[in-house]
């Protein structure tokens, strides 16, 4: 199974190779864009370090905080315990 994340373009590093930094939950790393037309300020998906689509802000706000929320029981140490 992959898993892409929500990444928000920054910049486009080389536009002849199609590369491009994009932030991904606070992670400012470089990736391929491949096909995509991507500009500044677009999101994308981002898996392996290649954008495989561009999705809209909302798309991307919405996928951030399922994230969110399934991290909190991981975060706060109480994954897998019973609750009373």
């Amino acid at each position: 199974m992959c898993l892409a994340l929500p990444g928000k373009v920054l910049e486009i590093v080389d536009a002849a190779a199609r590369t491009a930094r994009v932030d991904v939950r606070g992670a400012v790393r470089t990736i391929t864009l491949g096909l995509l037309d991507a500009e500044p300020g677009d999101w994308v998906l981002v898996s392996l370090g290649l954008a495989v689509e561009r999705i809209s802000e909302g798309d991307a706000a919405e996928t951030l905080r399922l994230l969110d929320e399934l991290e909190g029981p991981a975060a706060d140490g109480s994954a897998g315990r019973a609750h009373p």
